[in-house]
């Protein structure tokens, strides 16, 4: 390329006008010629951590795909002098390489991990504090620098271990009964948390959480210093249990005021110990990973008849005679799961017999209480049954909330998130650090999040233009760290409940949505009600732009200012539940929804329509920045959404050449096509039938 042409980019890339996303997209359009890669190298060193961070799935694409010397420079050169940035990049770039099938390349991008960990080891290099005369003094502070990388070598070791550890934890306590699973995970963040302050006093860091707050770009809060140890919360779910903990974070300048922290009380070792036995299982994630597949393969085929019966026109009688079977196959499925573990079980047994008596105390004083709140006659196994269910659908796991049940207006946030934090703090002694925060995170062993990622990398991307349009569009993006190819580091949104847990809490799903708002709203239902239409709005227009599935009422959260909230972004584009595209419908649009916004031919119903009108016409000024990072992402991918993904067909969502009169007719027939579903309302009836997700 000539000297010309290369000035005019210099100037083009170092305009305000250069974008990241121009930026992704010119790397892979000169990937062979380096002389413009040696330009935009430059401008990717100065590239802030947040910003490299939200582009990370573009960028490990783009290194592992092409190959570019440059690429590698700038991982290098970015782990060398950033810690949180380094463990990001270097949990996800592995991920890829777990999943990577060709040898040749496999080998490379392990090689190139190990470069990484070197780099982030050796840390930046000092010129000047070599150029020092004095030998006795350089040899002093090359002395100095060796002890500090063999320290960032240690901390690497026990950061992995740590993660590792937190991670396992999640398919282990599958191992224990669903009732005792609490128990068990509080003795083991007691032990975690031992470790974790040993990491602490030691290498005066604390366990990296590589989260990149938009809000607050000075504090960084990046360092877990402590894990609550009375706050967990386990998720349960057939092949795996997903928890919440509640850590304290704060940044690496609060770090080194670091002061000795008191030793933790020990906890039952000999529970812990079993647990670390099944840690070291090399087989128990193949065993898991059998499981799954014959309950996927239940489902596909549980679906696919459904769908056949559908097409035939069968009453809906026999099509729940269906799924009625299907479930009795599960079960099977399931109970050979369990024999595949008879041995550990029979090992609990002395451990589960000492808890018992302790266990049924407990349970019946919450039984107690959740029958003098509702002021009803319950016979003790009705109450425990119904004790059992709101334990595991709370969003905090103290059951204080039942004491609210007799009042005429319910609240369900009895205490807002901030003001838990104000208690806790009053515990915690680092809450006078000026970057303290207490984050609740849910930990995923078992899942693939790297899709996910990218849908919430996408939602922030949808939402950063929704703000520039000044539409009243809401969205709530949380954060996703990924581990490894299985597993992974979420963002707990707080103050929210599902609305299967809603319709559970009120009436048992005798209430509609209308009415459990106008009970728990009372007088701000209104205000309530527009929050409702306004996030109902952006995640319809969201949802029928990414095609995502799964979309039962556990995965849809209602927060405490009304908005609806979408979670679990693990079908989208290519892929669905089961593998069969059954959830036909641009997007979830209920009569319930309908119902809440008082009807199709109410004023609010207008409004649901003019603010999915206006996100459309906000979104298609874009496509072509949106489009780049799917370019970026479909070249030779091996994540299921891309698979096969036509990407004209995509863009055309969008109707990038459509009058602003076509796009509101758009509107209307994606309304109208969502509303008269028949599989929105079978899904829904599926997922009762099979996992008691209410509809």
């Amino acid at each position: 390329m000539n000297a010309d042409k290369i000035k005019n980019l210099k100037n083009f890339f170092d305009s305000e006008y250069f974008t990241p996303e121009m930026l992704l997209q010119n790397i892979s359009k000169y990937r062979e010629q380096p002389d413009i890669l040696n330009l935009l190298y430059t401008i990717m060193l100065n590239l802030e951590d947040k910003i490299i961070s939200f582009y990370s799935p573009q960028f490990c694409q783009l290194l592992i795909k092409t190959e570019i010397a440059q690429l590698f420079d700038f991982f290098k050169k970015k782990c060398s002098q950033s810690r949180p940035l380094f463990f990001n990049l270097y949990w996800l770039l592995g991920a890829y390489l777990q999943l990577e099938k060709q040898k040749k390349k496999k080998e490379k991008i392990d090689l190139f991990l190990r470069q990484m960990e070197m780099s982030m080891v050796n840390g930046e290099f000092n010129e000047k504090a070599f150029e020092i005369q004095d030998q006795e003094q350089l040899n002093q502070i090359l002395l100095k620098d060796f002890q500090q990388k063999d320290l960032r070598q240690e901390y690497f070791t026990e950061m992995q271990k740590f993660m590792g550890t937190l991670i396992k934890h999640s398919l282990v306590l599958k191992e224990f009964p669903k009732d005792d699973r609490k128990h068990h995970l509080k003795l083991l963040i007691q032990k975690q948390n031992q470790n974790l302050q040993k990491i602490v006093k030691k290498f005066q860091f604390g366990v990296i959480l590589p989260f990149y707050d938009e809000k607050d770009d000075q504090n960084k809060s990046q360092y877990i210093v402590n894990i609550l140890e009375k706050h967990q919360i386990c998720f349960h779910t057939k092949k795996r249990v997903p928890y919440l903990i509640l850590v304290e974070t704060i940044n690496s300048k609060d770090l080194e005021q670091y002061q000795a922290i008191p030793a933790q009380s020990q906890p039952n070792i000999e529970v812990v110990g079993y647990v670390e036995a099944q840690l070291n299982d090399q087989g128990f994630e193949k065993q898991l990973a059998q499981i799954e597949q014959e309950e996927q393969k239940l489902y596909h085929e549980a679906l696919e008849k459904i769908m056949q019966m559908e097409k035939k026109g069968k009453r809906q009688s026999q099509i729940m005679q269906t799924i009625d079977s299907y479930m009795q196959k599960q079960k099977k499925s399931q109970m050979n799961g369990k024999d595949i573990k008879q041995s550990d079980v029979l090992k609990q047994e002395g451990i589960q017999k000492r808890k018992a008596s302790l266990t049924t105390n407990q349970n019946l004083s919450y039984t107690r209480n959740f029958r003098k709140s509702n002021s009803q006659e319950r016979n003790d196994q009705k109450s425990e049954e119904c004790y059992k269910t709101l334990q595991q659908i709370l969003p905090i796991e103290k059951l204080h909330i039942l004491k609210k049940f007799k009042k005429r207006k319910h609240s369900l946030w009895e205490q807002s998130w901030e003001e838990r934090i104000q208690n806790y703090k009053k515990d915690s002694r680092y809450y006078h650090f000026p970057s303290y925060k207490i984050r609740p995170i849910i930990i995923k062993g078992g899942d693939d999040l790297r899709q996910e990622m990218f849908a919430i990398q996408m939602m922030k991307q949808f939402n950063k233009i929704f703000k520039e349009a000044e539409v009243n569009l809401y969205l709530r993006p949380y954060q996703i760290i990924v581990t490894s190819a299985n597993s992974g580091i979420v963002e707990y949104i707080p103050n929210t409940i599902s609305i299967d847990g809603l319709k559970k809490m009120f009436g048992n799903g005798t209430k509609t949505l209308y009415q459990i708002y106008q009970e728990i709203f009372g007088s701000v239902f209104e205000e309530a009600q527009k929050n409702f239409i306004e996030s109902l709005a952006s995640y319809s227009v969201f949802s029928y732009l990414m095609q995502v599935k799964d979309r039962h009422n556990g995965n849809l959260l209602i927060d405490d200012r009304g908005h609806i909230i979408h979670i679990d972004f693990g079908f989208l584009l290519q892929t669905s539940p089961g593998g069969v595209n059954f959830e036909s419908a641009p997007f979830k649009l209920t009569q319930e929804y309908v119902e809440l916004m008082m009807g199709k031919e109410s004023d609010y119903f207008g409004y649901f329509k003019s603010l999915m009108t206006k996100g459309f016409l906000a979104l298609k000024k874009y496509v072509i920045e949106i489009e780049n990072f799917f370019k970026i992402m479909v070249e030779k991918s091996d994540l299921p959404c891309f698979a096969n993904l036509d990407l004209k067909l995509f863009t055309s969502r969008f109707q990038l050449n459509a009058t602003d009169k076509e796009i509101m007719d758009l509107v209307d027939r994606l309304i109208n096509q969502s509303l008269s579903s028949w599989r929105t309302a079978q899904y829904d009836n599926f997922q009762k039938r099979t996992n008691g997700i209410l509809p």
